[in-house]
């Protein structure tokens, strides 16, 4: 299930319905499973300190066992990695996650993580004593958020836990595509099922991507009085920051979601309602 079909279950997850698990028929346990990806590497140059992303693909077959798993890593203009033998362990309370290290690699260093129910990856490897890699999917997600809102009038509110937030890479043309899912305005009490924002600049850092602009378009997904609404011309986003660390898996954000509220005779923007968000989150 990849992050991008997360809006279909995020209701339920709100609901706090049982969450999907490695027993699902579709992932058996009892022999090999083989997970194909098509996956970003972040590449560092070690030895003129330059970075880079490029494309590639991922295959991964984990022992019916699930202990240990074997893994080809290949990405634009790097030698393609093999694994062999990774040793895997469960991450407590999280069906169907792992954590990768050891066994035989081409690559120096292989650790990772590996998430069956949704599909996705996370490895961090050395080629050829120069290249420090990590590779995941395009889509980078944060399932654990906390956010402060602060309105117009100076209050605030703050939402503990339910926020997801994903980021959609594109390295060609170095934007991406930031979403917020399930964001509360407690002050007027409703969700956000959705926040899209598109085309976005991307810049590389040592350990992950920031996200920076100072005004684009959003598409918004909210619902009020139980009923969903879609808007696709009243809102922005304004003053972005969004941080990945990709490799503490952890991010942050902060951006002003802006709201027009009146227009000219000529249909343009005249008056808005503004609310300020801070944002820190983790994948787990």
């Amino acid at each position: 299930m990849k992050k991008h079909l997360i809006y279909m279950f995020a209701g339920l997850l709100a609901l706090g319905c049982a969450s999907c698990g490695e027993d699902d028929p579709v992932i058996p346990r009892d022999r090999e499973v083989t997970m194909r990806l098509n996956t970003i590497s972040h590449i560092v140059d070690t030895q003129n300190s330059t970075m880079s992303v490029a494309s590639g693909s991922t295959v991964v077959v984990l022992s019916g066992d699930r202990t240990t798993c074997n893994a080809t890593l290949s990405t634009a203009g790097l030698d393609n990695v093999s694994v062999s033998g990774a040793t895997l362990t469960g991450i407590e309370d999280h069906a169907g996650r792992y954590h990768m290290s050891g066994g035989t690699s081409t690559a120096a260093n292989f650790t990772g993580l590996l998430d069956m129910n949704e599909q996705a990856i996370f490895a961090n490897y050395t080629i050829g004593g120069r290249y420090r890699v990590m590779t995941t999917l395009p889509e980078v997600y944060y399932t654990q958020a906390r956010s402060e809102l602060t309105y117009s009038d100076g209050t605030s509110y703050t939402q503990n836990l339910g926020g997801m937030y994903q980021i959609d890479i594109d390295p060609a043309t170095m934007t991406a595509t930031l979403h917020i899912m399930q964001l509360h305005n407690g002050k007027e009490s409703h969700y956000y099922t959705s926040i899209i924002a598109r085309g976005i600049p991307v810049t590389l850092l040592a350990n992950g991507y920031r996200l920076n602009a100072a005004m684009v378009s959003a598409e918004v997904n909210h619902t009020v009085n139980n009923q969903l609404v879609i808007d696709t011309d009243n809102y922005h986003i304004a003053n972005i920051t969004f941080t990945a660390d990709i490799a503490e898996g952890t991010m942050s954000a902060n951006y002003t979601l802006r709201r027009v509220l009146t227009r000219d005779e000529y249909q343009a923007p005249l008056t808005f309602n503004d609310i300020n968000v801070v944002a820190i989150g983790s994948n787990y």
